[in-house]
């Protein structure tokens, strides 16, 4: 990658969720790089192209495995890492200028691109298995009980986390760090 390719998904990025997407130009994107529409083309054949560019390195960063890596942490650990990560996540969320932005304009625009909305289901999917892994794991070292139903609970924590996107994008002002705490603690409660 280029430094003057990086440039642009960043300028992308940023304009797309400042602007939005109808109303960001391949032209606009140009000037505040600092070169000419033409150029553009040399980089993306479109901007869908830019779209989809920005869309999966997104993507790629908000995967389970990427914001949620807890392959290496121990069983017994696993609680308290979900919990710290989840959080850090979420300060994460509120700390970039831009990603509530670009995340309320791909939400709209997946309502209009069936591959993208299949994308974000795809995501969210991996999420639910991610964390019913987690669960299946700390249940087979019996830090959770064998009668919990382990997919409910990961259903749980995925329904969780998109809500907590859901308000952050809305600008819903909760602690949110202390639901996702709560969240978790309640899917490795006992019982079922």
């Amino acid at each position: 990658m280029t430094e003057t390719y990086i440039k642009i998904i960043k300028c992308a990025y940023e304009l797309f969720a400042t602007r939005g997407f109808d109303r960001t130009s391949l032209n606009s994107i140009a000037i505040e790089v600092g070169i000419s529409k033409p150029s553009m083309y040399y980089y993306f054949t479109s901007k869908d192209h830019l779209l989809d560019v920005v869309f999966k390195i997104i993507l790629d960063e908000i995967k389970l495995e990427k914001a949620y890596d807890l392959r290496e942490v121990e069983s017994d650990q696993i609680k308290e890492t979900l919990i710290k990560t989840g959080q850090q996540h979420i300060r994460n969320q509120l700390e970039d200028p831009y990603y509530l932005g670009i995340m309320r304009e791909f939400s709209s625009y997946s309502a209009r691109k069936k591959q993208v909305e299949n994308q974000f289901i795809t995501i969210i999917n991996d999420y639910r298995a991610g964390f019913e892994d987690l669960l299946h794991r700390c249940q087979e070292h019996g830090l959770i009980g064998s009668e919990v139903d382990l997919r409910t609970r990961s259903e749980l924590l995925t329904s969780i986390m998109n809500g907590i996107n859901m308000g952050l994008q809305l600008g819903v002002s909760l602690d949110y760090t202390a639901i996702w705490a709560q969240g978790v603690e309640t899917c490795f409660a006992t019982g079922q």
